[in-house]
């Protein structure tokens, strides 16, 4: 299995958790994968801040430029058969029209906007945010304020 970007997120923010644990937390053998609320749940047992919302480019900007990398979900594969895949944004280059990511064990992985919003787009857009602060999760939908309690 992969290294997914979860653990780097969270020991941005200064948490020592283990890759091995994280994964034992919320890999779901049945679904072969990771459900974004549970990511979310994770970061939020550890006493962050974690809101998981439908972004755009500006959010994924505006989270970006204040300093806070974010996790995002990609589709990979195609509509008959998606292909998820986390990574954490870690920057952007709008004169090269790019997203820098941490993928897998890649660090600094770049992805043209076109290729990372199609895909983006692929996935509905989810990104997460993790900050330190009270514990709390939160799923905003779009045009909707405040928790949806989910």
């Amino acid at each position: 299995m992969a290294r997914p970007p979860w653990p780097q997120s969270l020991s941005y923010w200064g948490s020592s958790v283990s890759q091995a644990n994280l994964a034992a937390e919320v890999y779901d053998r049945s679904l072969r994968g990771t459900l974004p609320f549970d990511l979310r749940q994770a970061a939020a047992d550890r006493g962050f801040i974690a809101q998981l919302v439908r972004g755009t480019m500006p959010d994924l900007q505006v989270e970006i430029t204040a300093g806070r990398p974010v996790i995002v979900q990609l589709n990979l594969g195609t509509g008959w058969l998606p292909i998820g895949h986390y990574v954490l944004v870690t920057g952007f280059d709008e004169d090269h029209a790019r997203i820098i990511a941490h993928s897998g064990t890649r660090p600094n992985r770049v992805f043209p906007y076109a290729a990372f919003l199609r895909d983006w787009a692929g996935a509905g857009n989810w990104m997460l945010t993790v900050r330190p602060g009270r514990s709390s999760t939160e799923t905003v939908l779009p045009g909707r304020k405040g928790s949806t309690g989910l």
